[in-house]
């Protein structure tokens, strides 16, 4: 990822490298849709290939076996409960009191799956696939009903491939979503802050309060900037967690070398993105050229004489308050008519204006 957002559109005029690194995210996102696509579709077809051997055989397998579903465990919705048994067959017999309302090998319908919710039945046992007694196939009961007509799968049907064919083809469709980001990245960068050395970590907990992340793991946010104190044998060591940022680690806990003790949020942190240009600076005529000497510091800059071609460079440094003892020599030769270039120099740590002579 390149750290240099593109802050115009087509409208105001990219930059160069805006729109280098627009092309290069539009061709990333065609490759990256090539790739992901391939391996969604080698993945259809290793599930097909492991499953394709599972067709319904028999009717009945004989199995005695079951999966049991209880609708007064509160934690089981009634929309799961219901899509639970909807189009199975049930393992065994269900009795309310010495009353028999449902027999063995039953289908469950809607009308049996209010029954069972009104009268508050006890602990319903189904036949699934994972029941059937066979090994290189399945029965009809086991299987349960067909999603395509409603009624029981019928003999002959693969069951498997087309078991295979449903889990990759939501796979198969994450992938159309890169072509909508074009390579862009959405979403922040999260860095870390890691622990210089093995030792106890100390904090003040009242600058702190509990939360989780966004993985759902138990965490402090910090509201200011916090000092994190980890105490090793030989040396304590002083860490600055930026505010807003994550700490997952416990007071007094035990950390190693280079472990994640904090992650700081997304956009916290300041980049300063600049772009350095090298530029050319040509003479319209003839001359000798001279420079003031009231500038910082330049340990190392280039000069040139345009109409003969010419071009030196001088390596020492100058510093403010030295004078030229060519400047006076200057005024001289104006006097006598030799043009003087004037220019205009930067250094590395200041920059100043020379007034145009010549």
């Amino acid at each position: 990822m390149i750290d240099l957002p593109i802050q115009s559109n087509l409208r105001e005029g990219l930059s160069l490298t805006e729109y280098i690194i627009s092309c290069y995210g539009a061709r990333k996102g065609v490759v990256d849709t090539a790739v992901r696509t391939s391996d969604a579709g080698y993945l259809t077809r290793r599930l097909v290939e492991v499953v394709q051997h599972i067709v319904v055989r028999r009717k009945d397998c004989g199995t005695v076996r079951g999966i049991s579903v209880s609708p007064r465990n509160g934690m089981i919705p009634e929309r799961i409960f219901i899509q639970t048994l909807i189009g199975r067959v049930l393992a065994d017999d269900i009795y309310m009191g010495p009353r028999c309302i449902a027999t063995r090998n039953q289908d469950i319908g809607i009308g049996l799956i209010n029954r069972f919710i009104t009268f508050r039945a006890q602990p319903i046992s189904i036949r699934t696939p994972f029941t059937c007694r066979s090994i290189s196939w399945i029965c009809r009961l086991c299987y349960g009903r067909s999603p395509t007509h409603g009624d029981l799968v019928e003999l002959g049907e693969a069951v498997g491939i087309i078991a295979g064919q449903s889990i990759g083809e939501p796979g198969t469709q994450l992938t159309l979503r890169t072509f909508h980001t074009g390579g862009g990245f959405t979403g922040g960068t999260a860095e870390h802050v890691r622990a210089p050395s093995n030792g106890k970590i100390k904090f003040n907990e009242n600058l702190v309060h509990p939360t989780r992340t966004r993985h759902g793991h138990p965490a402090f946010l910090c509201s200011i900037d916090l000092y994190v104190t980890i105490e090793s044998e030989d040396i304590i060591h002083n860490v600055n967690i930026p505010s807003k940022s994550f700490l997952l680690v416990q007071n007094d806990q035990y950390v190693e070398s280079e472990q994640v003790i904090a992650e700081i949020r997304a956009g916290t942190s300041t980049f300063n993105f600049k772009e350095r240009v090298r530029k050319h600076i040509y003479s319209d005529s003839e001359g000798e050229m001279h420079w003031s000497t009231d500038v910082y510091h330049a340990p190392e800059f280039t000069y040139g004489c345009g109409g003969m071609g010419c071009y030196g460079r001088e390596n020492r440094s100058i510093y403010s308050g030295v004078k030229d003892p060519g400047r006076e020599r200057d005024k001289e030769r104006e006097k006598e008519g030799v043009p003087v270039i004037g220019v205009r120099l930067e250094g590395r740590t200041g920059k100043w204006n020379e007034d145009n002579d010549g």
